[in-house]
């Protein structure tokens, strides 16, 4: 691992450790993550993808990894990236790659993570657009 990641994932690992100290956890937040397990089975081919930014170095870091059952890891990928944008553009890309590695990998996933609720909220298409000019762009 390169220093440059080494200190993408230090960062990242500081700023998940913040960002759960500040976020009080929902019964719907946690619901979602208890059931996790009842949807993965040992043979579900699952995604997981994620992205870190370091705004004072501009630099992205995106991950993914594939999985099938709980437990068994199948393949993963980083990508260190220079620049750094908004949080919700930069999961995006972390989902985009995700998908893009999987295709040329020939791997199939069943579902998909992120702990993007925008992203995914988006993705599924129930996310609604709440600012003043949404009509204008819908």
């Amino acid at each position: 691992m390169s220093l440059g990641m080494l200190y993408i994932w230090r960062d990242y690992r500081e700023a998940q450790h913040l960002h759960s100290q500040d976020i009080s956890h929902s019964a719907s937040h946690q619901h979602l993550f208890s059931s996790c397990p009842e949807i993965i089975q040992e043979d579900t081919p699952t995604l997981y993808v994620d992205a870190a930014l370091d705004q004072d170095r501009c630099i992205t870091g995106l991950g993914c990894v594939f999985k099938v059952g709980s437990h068994r890891i199948i393949d993963s990928a980083k990508i260190q990236k220079p620049g750094a944008s908004s949080p919700i553009f930069t999961e995006a890309q972390a989902l985009y790659h995700g998908l893009s590695w999987c295709l040329s990998s020939q791997l199939m996933p069943g579902f998909i993570f992120s702990d993007c609720l925008n992203l995914v909220s988006k993705v599924n298409g129930t996310w609604k657009d709440n600012s003043a000019i949404s009509s204008l762009v819908a």
